[in-house]
């Protein structure tokens, strides 16, 4: 599981450190180190490449319909999270079969 998210690199080095995100995520794509930033096309396109994923391995939950929209422009799956379902409920929407 990867955390992609748009943040400056003091910011992101206390989340992954700090909050200890490192021990729920395999990898942080953030804006900062990307020099690009969500929803543009170049940043879901950096995390394909660096992920080594294709467009239709990735499911992106993210709180921003802009950011849906443009995940889904580049070909992943993504469901805007409002906090009113489950991880599980989401994927499952979606037609995912990861559990």
């Amino acid at each position: 599981m990867h955390l992609a998210t748009v943040q400056e690199h003091e910011r992101a080095r206390y989340i992954w450190e700090q909050l200890d995100f490192r021990s729920s995520f395999d990898k942080m794509h953030y804006a900062a180190a990307l020099g690009c930033s969500k929803p543009s096309d170049s940043f879901f396109r950096l995390i394909e490449s660096t992920a080594d994923l294709s467009p239709e391995d990735i499911f992106l939950i993210d709180d921003h319909a802009s950011n849906v929209e443009g995940a889904r422009a580049c070909g992943w799956t993504a469901a805007l999270w409002t906090g009113q379902n489950t991880l599980r409920e989401l994927i499952a929407e979606q037609s995912w079969d990861v559990f």
